[in-house]
């Protein structure tokens, strides 16, 4: 289900199916470097699947708990290109 977008671009929550697609995004990408850091092999090597779980825990992708977290999957023309995320919402400050 879309929960947000425009004539090119939209947006829909991420799934727990969708955890494998974007750890290869992260690992195995053109930006790959920009967020893992260059010199990205062997210095640098990028996360495990396993370490990446850690970080985005399921409720990154199921919704579980909204305030602690949540991925969405960005669209262009319906096709799935792209992962954003935010972390906690702090609701006092």
């Amino acid at each position: 289900m879309t929960i947000a977008g425009g004539h090119k671009v939209s947006l829909r929550r991420a799934a727990l199916d969708d955890r494998p697609r974007v750890y290869a995004w992260l690992v195995d990408s053109d930006l790959t470097p920009a967020m893992m850091g260059q010199p990205l092999y062997p210095d640098h090597p990028p996360p495990s699947y396993e370490r990446f779980c850690e970080d985005y825990a399921p409720h990154f992708f199921e919704g579980s708990r909204p305030f602690a977290g949540r991925g969405f999957i960005v669209q262009a023309g319906g096709v799935d290109i792209g992962f954003l995320a935010h972390r906690r919402v702090d609701l006092l400050h």
